[in-house]
Formats: structure tokens, C-alpha cells, sequence
């Protein structure tokens, strides 16, 4: 057994043992909270909202989504797109310099 990772408890009370038990899930917990706020956080827009945000209509969404496009999430029978998704999935415009 690694002794590095063993743990003997010797005249320890149960209540110094909850003080240990409680600080290392202090520790723990704070850790995850820094790593879940600095998560970038999942957006979803409903169909109407994307399209909204995308200034196209519905039918146009639609057209995307079936040639692959955009992605779509269904929960039941609603339908929603990673705003994220729909940020990357635009191309910049490239110009011809005329000289």
C-alpha cells in the first residue's frame, strides 16, 4: 500500500473528523464552481429566435438545417439551435481588390 495515500486515524473525534471532512469538500466545491463559471455557457434559441437573429424566415432555417448547416436540438417536440453554432457557421465575405 502506498503509504502516501494512506490514512491512519488515531484519537481522532467524530468531530474533528467532520471539521477535516467538511473543509476538503469546501476546497472541492470551490473548485468546481471556478471551473463551471468560467465554462462558456450553452445559449439555445428557439427556431423563431434563430431565424429572428439570423434575419431569415422559418422555411430558410429549415432549408439550412436539412443541407446540414446548422445543427438542430430537439427537446420533445420543440426544436433549438446553439446561438454559438450559429455564429461560427457564418463565413466572412472575401473581396477582390481591384487594382
Amino acid at each position: 500500500m502506498d503509504k502516501a495515500k494512506t490514512l491512519q486515524l488515531i484519537s481522532i473525534t467524530p468531530d474533528q473528523l467532520a471539521d477535516i471532512v467538511s473543509q476538503r469538500v469546501r476546497i472541492e466545491f470551490e473548485k468546481a464552481k471556478e471551473e463551471f463559471s468560467t465554462a462558456p455557457k450553452k445559449e439555445f434559441l428557439t427556431r423563431e429566435s434563430a431565424a429572428e437573429f439570423l434575419s431569415i424566415s422559418l422555411p430558410t432555417l429549415h432549408n439550412y438545417t436539412k443541407q446540414g448547416k446548422l445543427k438542430a436540438y430537439a427537446l420533445g417536440s420543440r426544436v433549438y439551435y446553439l446561438r454559438n453554432e450559429i455564429e461560427t457557421m457564418m463565413e466572412p465575405l472575401k473581396y477582390k481588390h481591384h487594382e
